[in-house]
């Protein structure tokens, strides 16, 4: 299991992935860019929207969600 460091190094690479493509990416391409298991992706997805740090947008055509960075 994570621990919370990990955890938070985890959230951070994807707030740098979603302010450098200035848009939405899909949860699917932040887990394979950064080779981590999806469940520990959305994990932290999830934590990210609880703390106002992203917004999460069920894609249904893609079965993900189209994550984007508040600004």
């Amino acid at each position: 299991e994570e621990t919370d460091g990990k955890n938070l190094n985890l959230q951070g690479q994807i707030m740098a992935m979603l302010h450098q493509a200035g848009g939405a990416l899909r949860q699917t391409e932040i887990a394979t860019s950064l080779a981590r298991p999806l469940e520990r992706v959305a994990l932290a997805l999830h934590e990210l929207e609880r703390d106002g740090f992203v917004t999460r947008e069920w894609v249904a055509t893609d079965y993900t969600y189209a994550v984007r960075a508040r600004a």
